[in-house]
């Protein structure tokens, strides 16, 4: 399989720094791509959060780097081992903005998704209000949020109607160094086509999901890298037109034969 990735991210109309921090990286190994990204949605006030979100991406991008090829080599694609290694990354980055932020005495803290494919099989690990979907005929979310709205909206005390207007949409169960402990959410399946997209909140907030599968169909022959950026900024200047204040980033994964 061939991935072809894109992205873009603002800081909004009304924040001043961009909180948001994302990158992805694609290799081969045995013959075969690899592709990485991860997504982080950053907390603190000023620049804390981006400072949170930033080092949580470079870690997991130095696993990618350093770890990653020889897992490949010695269990070729397991998820197993993948996820005791990212329970034990987010532990350690999670253990050590705690107590920054403890010692500091500025709380601060980071959502994070992120995603890793290799021969049609993906390995997610979650934690906040970040998402992932896959976008074939139709569009899922391959994640579940750790929020309040998202846990009350789960145990039927709210409608998804009541859901979407609700002003408590941003308190968050779950943040990389918002308390000692930390409980990710992971998740591994199999992907054979379409398109994977990681968002912050400031994306999917006012987004109506059920219309990318039509707004993402490829028009050939262009350059699909730009093609794909083009069209994750016109979406997000109409999110930003429908009152959005928040950072905006994403991620775009095209999967072909």
């Amino acid at each position: 399989m061939r991935y072809i990735t894109s992205h873009f991210s603002v800081a909004g109309k009304v924040r001043p720094v961009n909180e948001d921090s994302l990158c992805y990286r694609q290799a081969f190994f045995g013959g075969h791509e690899l592709v990485m990204a991860t997504i982080c949605d950053g907390m603190g006030g000023l620049s804390r959060g981006e400072i949170a979100s930033g080092h949580v991406v470079k870690r997991l991008f130095d696993w990618f780097e350093s770890k990653l090829p020889s897992i490949l080599e010695k269990y070729d694609f397991s998820s197993e081992i993948i996820i005791n290694e990212w329970k034990r990354l987010i532990g350690s980055e999670n253990k050590e903005l705690f107590y920054e932020g403890q010692s500091s005495g500025n709380k601060l803290g980071t959502t994070l998704s992120v995603i890793v494919i290799f021969k049609g099989h993906y390995v997610i690990g979650h934690v906040g209000d970040s998402r992932i979907y896959h976008i074939g005929l139709f569009c899922r979310c391959l994640t579940d949020d750790q929020s309040l709205v998202a846990h009350e909206l789960s145990e039927g005390l709210i409608t998804r109607r009541e859901a979407r207007r609700d002003k408590r949409i941003n308190v968050l169960l779950e943040c990389i160094g918002a308390s000692e402990v930390v409980h990710p959410l992971f998740y591994t399946g199999k992907v054979r086509g379409g398109k994977i997209l990681l968002c912050t909140d400031g994306f999917w907030h006012k987004l109506q999901v059920f219309w990318l599968p039509i707004y993402f169909k490829r028009i050939w022959p262009v350059n699909l890298i730009k093609q794909n950026e083009k069209k994750l900024e016109k979406i997000t200047m109409r999110i930003e037109a429908d009152g959005e204040e928040d950072n905006i980033s994403s991620i775009l994964i095209d999967i072909g034969r």
